[in-house]
């Protein structure tokens, strides 16, 4: 799963997964959540440039961008009802 923060690939930590770059570890319930929504990840055909596109949000499905809604244009999923969460309880560490 990717980091719906950065894009880039999370690691597992304990019962959930954690975005190293961003310092930021999953709540179990946002993680359930994730993997209910995205239960089939299927990564980007390119990876993360140095300089990636500037977005606010990323699909933790495949890593892309997304615009200013958190629907994935790729493979059309939301993960909407997660985004106050991750704002309110996810920090991450920008960089």
């Amino acid at each position: 799963m990717f980091c719906p923060h950065c894009g880039r690939e999370m690691q597992p930590d304990g019962a959930t997964l954690r975005c190293a770059a961003g310092e930021m570890q999953l709540s179990v319930n946002v993680y359930r959540r994730l993997s209910e929504l995205f239960p089939h990840c299927q990564p980007r055909e390119t990876t993360i440039a140095c300089d990636p596109p500037k977005s606010h949000w990323y699909c933790p499905g495949c890593g892309d961008a997304l615009p200013d809604a958190c629907v994935c244009r790729r493979c059309g999923k939301d993960f909407g009802d997660v985004k106050m969460a991750l704002i309110e309880l996810h920090p991450h560490r920008r960089g």
